[in-house]
């Protein structure tokens, strides 16, 4: 299977309070997801993502919630799309905290299944990852991602499969931000299955023994020393 390269994504995070989340759910199916049907001739997929559980969390905040993914289908259109979305009504509960664009992380971006990829009758668990990199080491973390992480979960999802798809992008433009909320720069989503926890030190690190040379423990040594890991959840995607 090949990445999906040179790709730009257009990524909105909200904080919806829990009395709230019902009539969101609703106002999201009646209006969000209709109105991002309409932007097909801008996007290649538009995905909501709902944070149901914090898994990790680096420092004290509060968290936000939803998350709304839109693979453009090139940088161009960014602009359209948000003129577009600058007229779409507002649910008044939902705070933003980020608007912003990302680009796919080279050799490291694998947001469909492997080919031949064997479908099960359990949705899997959906992993976001919101990681800061030190700004100094953004190179080297690209590089990280590009020699040995990126190939280490294509082996998993080719040869393992307990992962569905990973979704690896870095953020390319910040276009606003809450100010009251902690940032990022690095955007990953993980769709699991529930042996994955059993089986992920064993197979990344095959993964990265063949890719790369490195170990398991020598590779998160290093990220440890160079990013952490801001807002980890469990989530789902949200459907009609």
């Amino acid at each position: 299977m090949n990445p999906l390269n040179d790709t730009y994504y257009l990524a909105i995070t909200y904080r919806v309070p829990k009395e709230e989340l019902k009539a969101y759910f609703r106002y999201v199916r009646s209006t969000i997801m209709p109105f991002y049907d309409s932007l097909n001739d801008l996007t290649a997929s538009c995905t909501i993502y709902q944070h149901r559980k914090t898994a990790e969390q680096h420092g004290k905040f509060t968290v936000w919630n939803m998350l709304h993914l839109l693979q453009l289908r090139g940088k161009p259109q960014a602009e359209e799309c948000l003129a577009r979305l600058d007229n779409l009504e507002r649910f008044p509960a939902a705070e933003m905290i980020r608007k912003e664009i990302l680009f796919s992380t080279p050799d490291s971006n694998y947001p469909e299944p492997a080919p031949k990829f064997r479908r099960r009758w359990l949705k899997p668990l959906q992993i976001v990852e919101y990681v800061d990199v030190a700004s100094h080491a953004l190179n080297e973390f690209r590089d990280i991602m590009i020699a040995g992480n990126g190939p280490a979960m294509r082996f998993i999802l080719e040869e393992r499969q307990w992962c569905q798809s990973f979704t690896a992008l870095e953020t390319a433009e910040i276009l606003c931000h809450n100010e009251r909320y902690p940032g990022w720069n690095q955007l990953h989503i993980i769709a699991l299955y529930l042996e994955a926890p059993l089986r992920y030190k064993r197979d990344f690190g095959e993964g990265l023994r063949r890719s790369s040379g490195v170990s398991f423990a020598e590779n998160f040594a290093r990220l440890k020393k160079i990013r952490h890991m801001l807002y980890k959840s469990v989530s789902r995607r949200l459907t009609r």
